[in-house]
């Protein structure tokens, strides 16, 4: 994972948004879990609340505070198929991507973020609709959409830590 981006994290509800790719068309798994700290305090974890769409357009403003998802599939953090270790069963191998959304709550002056990501095969992250990390090395373009998979090419593939609690990558984001 690369960091790409500031969090515009602030006091109140913030939206963490994550868009977990597939490599190839006929994948046989995909994951995405995310934990968010802040100030050394977990906010949001595996098992939290969370909405999850499987796009099959483009969905304008999907990861920005105030997207209506109630026509999404609500369930717990830890979305994907195909290897045990999904929360919320969503997406297949025929699709590129699953779309999650969940909310955490801030206090007054928040101070470090940390993100963790566990994730089959690549994706991207978002804080209040703006980008802050991706999958290094995949074939994403800059605007991450319903059929970005993540290898056109480069041979890029990850594979989830499939352990219970999630093997975590760690970021600390600006």
């Amino acid at each position: 994972m690369e960091i790409t981006g500031t969090a515009p994290i602030h006091a109140g509800t913030n939206t963490i948004a994550g868009a977990a790719l597939n490599d190839s068309p006929g994948s046989s798994d995909l994951t995405l879990i995310i934990q968010v700290s802040v100030d050394g305090s977990v906010v949001f974890d595996e098992g939290d609340p969370i909405a999850a769409i499987q796009p099959m357009e483009t969905i304008d403003g999907w990861a920005m505070p105030g997207f209506d998802s109630s026509g999404g599939t609500q369930g717990a953090n830890g979305v994907g198929y195909g290897d045990d270790d999904d929360n919320t069963i969503i997406g297949d191998g025929d699709n590129a991507a699953v779309y999650m959304l969940g909310w955490f709550d801030v206090g007054d002056s928040p101070g470090s973020l940390m993100i963790g990501v566990d994730y089959d095969d690549g994706c991207v992250i978002l804080v209040n609709g703006v980008e802050v990390a991706r999958t290094a090395g995949a074939d994403i373009g800059d605007m991450v959409d319903f059929d970005s998979w993540t290898d056109q090419g480069s041979g890029q593939s990850h594979e989830a830590s499939k352990t219970d609690p999630p093997g975590y990558e760690v970021l600390d984001i600006p």
